[in-house]
């Protein structure tokens, strides 16, 4: 039996496997093998604030293809803008060292670790001709040029209309290129790009030397944001239901706002970005920098995050990373930029809630009557890098209110005995102050009360208190 003659249920599955090189050339086969591949092929799609990229979405969201994407991936960061010899220094199409020495090793045999690593630094960066480096030049200059004219009132429009002509869209995510997530050249769009322009993200993302970031680089993401609230607003399509969203921005939602049109008004722009939230079910949000919100309008931008999350109402899946915890400002006792109003409510902020990862700073009263008020429905609990002020609050609230399926608890710090009101930072200086009696404590508790709750077998997670107290021994035997 022919491959294309198997069953459709069948043949589908085996596409799925495919990737999407292959998916493509499957789709000259025939028509059988175009109709299962198509909406394969056009899923997920990737978008950039560029020309070339919105053209491409333009003429496809204007196609019969578009009722087959249901997820974008929008890369809103900005490339810098180099000179001449800055960007010829960093064109590099050499081969990775592990693939490069992997078929040395095959081709001629076992060698020197050093003669290795010495014989891969004297490769040639790459083999362009003097021509070719200048179309590369001149492609490149091209994009700089275009996001430094790029305005989110116009350009903007584009957006809000090539999504809005996707009738299934139900997945966004909106992240930037940052380090330790792999060869980041081999991103679809990053791949597509440094074709013409012959340098991607990996050549750029550890340069310390580019100059930081301008507050206006966050006008992307929300134009972005704007645009899917946008299209939430129609009926007749799907709602975006799942979001991945990096906020890592220099400056609030309201300042970007101000920046792009300082006579729009705010609270209606803000609404809109608003819209993208209020249907999601599945939302993962990032703020690496939100304890270091010092700025002059941190407050407020610490707020916006807050108050978007709470928008997001219907919210099953909520995976939350609010800066590096360990790096906690104190101001009267308290968190400068608080998540203590995010917990602070008296009915549940999310009714159907089922799956809660966060790595924060939390206040542990506040987040205790947190936990205990979405008793209900929370089945996963993951909490991993957090800090809290009232260790024994959250971890008897975790044993004694919830019904979890799933509990994963990794390096708990415990910071009660460090937040006097005249404290004026916390970070990792001062773990060799803190008292590991208080968290063992109440951590020996929870793992009592955890294990009469669930039963031990059923305690699926790791529990780590990082230089701050040890399992007891007792739980160590073989019938636990």
């Amino acid at each position: 039996m022919a491959l294309t003659d198997t069953p459709t249920e069948v043949f589908t599955l085996i596409c799925q496997q495919c990737s999407p090189g292959s998916l493509r050339n499957l789709r000259l086969v025939n028509k059988r093998a175009h109709a299962v591949s198509t909406p394969l092929i056009f899923r997920r799609l990737y978008l950039a604030p560029f020309s070339p990229s919105i053209d491409r979405m333009l003429s496809l969201s204007r196609s019969s293809i578009c009722k087959h994407v249901n997820a974008i991936d929008f890369i809103p960061d900005r490339l810098p803008d180099w000179s001449y010899e800055r960007w010829s220094q960093s064109v590099s199409f050499k081969p990775s060292f592990q693939k490069w020495r992997q078929s040395v090793i095959d081709s001629e045999g076992p060698r020197d670790p050093e003669s290795l690593r010495d014989s891969y630094q004297k490769l040639p960066m790459h083999t362009f001709t003097l021509e070719e480096m200048k179309r590369g030049l001149q492609a490149y200059r091209a994009v700089t040029n275009q996001q430094n004219f790029w305005r989110a009132d116009s350009d903007g429009l584009l957006l809000k209309e090539c999504l809005s002509s996707l009738p299934n869209l139900e997945e966004a995510v909106i992240q930037k290129a940052k380090p330790m997530h792999g060869s980041l050249n081999k991103v679809p769009f990053w791949k597509h790009l440094r074709r013409s322009i012959l340098i991607g993200p990996d050549q750029w993302i550890f340069d310390h030397s580019t100059p930081g970031r301008d507050p206006s680089d966050g006008t992307y993401a929300l134009a972005f944001l704007q645009a899917i609230g946008y299209r939430n607003t129609f009926s007749g399509v799907r709602k975006v239901e799942k979001m991945l969203l990096d906020l890592t921005m220099e400056c609030s939602l309201s300042t970007l706002i101000t920046l792009i049109e300082p006579t729009a008004d705010r609270t209606a722009r803000l609404e809109l970005v608003k819209e993208a939230f209020r249907p999601l079910k599945h939302l993962e949000i990032s703020c690496p920098c939100a304890p270091d919100f010092i700025a002059e309008d941190g407050e407020q931008q610490g707020a916006e995050v807050q108050e978007l999350i709470r928008a997001s109402v219907q919210l099953e899946v909520l995976h939350l990373e609010y800066g590096d915890p360990r790096k906690h400002y104190f101001q009267e006792g308290q968190s400068r930029i608080s998540l203590l109003p995010f917990f602070s409510n008296k009915q549940p902020t999310f009714p159907h809630l089922r799956e809660l990862k966060i790595t924060a700073a939390v206040p542990g009263d506040a987040f205790a009557k947190f936990l205990s008020l979405h008793s209900q429905t929370l089945r996963r609990l993951d909490m991993r890098d957090c800090v809290s002020d009232d260790w024994e609050a959250v971890l008897m609230a975790i044993s004694r209110s919830l019904h979890l399926d799933e509990i994963y608890l990794e390096c708990l710090h415990d910071y009660a005995r460090l937040a006097p009101a005249t404290f004026d930072r916390i970070d990792d200086d001062h773990d060799s102050d803190d008292d590991p009696e208080v968290i063992k404590h109440a951590f020996t508790h929870f793992w009592q009360g955890i294990g009469g709750a669930m039963g031990l077998s059923e305690a699926m997670g790791v529990f780590l208190l990082e230089g701050q107290g040890e399992i007891p021994e007792e739980y160590y035997e073989e019938d636990t």
